[in-house]
């Protein structure tokens, strides 16, 4: 009984994260498809990861963030580890009053600003484990940009093959996990693997709560016996 109930310990534990930290999880309903209703991020230097969906041919996501002269902009798109997203490509802009001019391809997706980076879509396959939500991603691009002066800045996300998908923008690289962020982390758990797969949550708290039975059920058979 008692090497029983190590095992189930064992296999909670290992279903909670194993390391405290984590991006913030922001989670985009697809009301940003326009500069003018770009969704903006707050700190570009504090973690964070953006949860978001291209549902159709031609959609692009609009983002914006206002920054200061000398800010480092670090920012990855990463795409699900699964069958369905794993080859989902990605191309990102990133415009605003920066010194470089955006290729003249991209201007009418960025107009009326004319300069930026533009960010190709990358075919790299580093893997990537969550331990906070326990999911699991593959890193496609990454960029990272010297703020030029003061001023708000954008960030453009689209497929430019047609594709249809899941993505997480991440921005920034200083980690912030405190009280609120633990006591929300139950919700963002769930928001985030519901996001991933809609079964995945169900899932394993399924799991869970069949393996809180049966170890419930073993101590309590062992009480039962130390009364007799």
């Amino acid at each position: 009984m008692k090497k029983i109930s190590c095992f189930i310990l064992l296999t909670l534990l290992l279903l909670l994260p194993n390391t405290i930290y984590a991006h913030q999880g922001i989670f985009i309903n697809g009301t940003n498809n326009s500069i003018d209703e770009s969704h903006e991020i707050e700190d570009i230097e504090e973690s964070k990861a953006i949860y978001s969906r291209i549902l159709e041919e031609g959609q692009i996501d609009y983002y914006t963030f206002t920054a200061q002269e000398g800010q480092v902009f670090y920012s990855q798109i990463m795409v699900p580890n699964t069958e369905r997203d794993r080859d989902f490509m990605l191309m990102k802009l990133v415009f605003g009053p920066f010194d470089d001019l955006i290729p003249n391809e991209y201007l009418d997706l960025v107009a009326p600003f004319e300069h930026g980076y533009a960010v190709e879509p990358g075919n790299n396959r580093t893997r990537f484990f969550e331990p906070f939500t326990q999911t699991s991603y593959i890193k496609k691009q990454q960029i990272s940009l010297e703020i030029p002066e003061d001023g708000q800045y954008f960030i453009a996300v689209y497929n430019p093959f047609g594709q249809t998908g899941s993505y997480v923008l991440t921005v920034g690289k200083e980690e912030s996990f405190g009280v609120q962020e633990l006591l929300q982390y139950p919700a963002t758990w769930f928001r985030v693997n519901y996001w991933f797969n809609p079964l995945r949550p169900f899932s394993i708290l399924f799991i869970i709560l069949v393996l809180l039975y049966l170890l419930f059920r073993i101590l309590r058979s062992r009480r039962k016996k130390k009364r007799f």
